[in-house]
């Protein structure tokens, strides 16, 4: 077996961690403010847009008062990509991004899903759920299967999922982080190495 490329310390970057995602919490409250605009248009609301510094996608499966004012729960994925990655893999990151987002699974009731690439290549993303159990339904989804047995592990160095809920809603103060996973991968490999909390 490949040695890790890296070790993660529970406390790395945490102020980092944070701050990508209350950007993405702000991406879904400002689609949410403009839902009247787009109220022709779905649910599903699809918003996409790009300033100098990042690209970012945004779904809302239902609409915003089911998770404005009431209880909802989150996976955040962050990851840091490898430094030498071929042309075919950056397109296919790209491409499954917006695989996953598209993917609205009957049985599994998603809220919403936004995600953002900076300009160096990483990417973040965070998916809202009714409850925290339904997060296990769309990892086990073919195109999330993809997503982090195939590509993952060609792309990142490491990534952090975050899992959590906004206990009054995802327009209301305050995010709770309830388990953190760590996962660096093996060179050339498929299968990650990880630790939570």
């Amino acid at each position: 077996m490949m040695p890790a490329t890296r070790t993660f310390t529970p406390l790395e970057q945490p102020e980092g961690d944070r701050a990508r995602m209350d950007h993405l919490r702000d991406l879904f409250l400002a689609t949410a403010a403009n839902i009247v605009p787009l109220a022709c248009q779905g649910p599903p609301f699809v918003v996409h847009g790009a300033t100098e510094t990042l690209t970012h996608r945004i779904i809302l499966y239902q609409r915003p008062e089911l998770f404005w004012s009431q209880p909802c729960a989150f996976v955040v994925f962050l990851g840091k990509r490898r430094h030498q990655i071929p042309g075919a893999m950056l397109d296919a990151i790209d491409h499954v991004d917006q695989r996953l987002m598209d993917q609205c699974v009957a049985d599994t009731p998603l809220l919403g899903y936004a995600s953002q690439r900076l300009p160096d290549g990483n990417w973040s993303n965070m998916v809202l759920f009714h409850r925290a159990h339904h997060a296990a339904a769309f990892s086990r989804s073919a195109m999330h299967q993809q997503a982090s047995q195939i590509i993952a592990p060609q792309y990142y160095d490491w990534i952090r999922l975050h899992f959590g809920a906004f206990p009054s809603g995802i327009g209301q103060a305050g995010m709770v982080i309830t388990t953190t996973k760590y996962i660096t991968y093996h060179d050339h490999a498929t299968l990650p190495q990880g630790q939570g909390r």
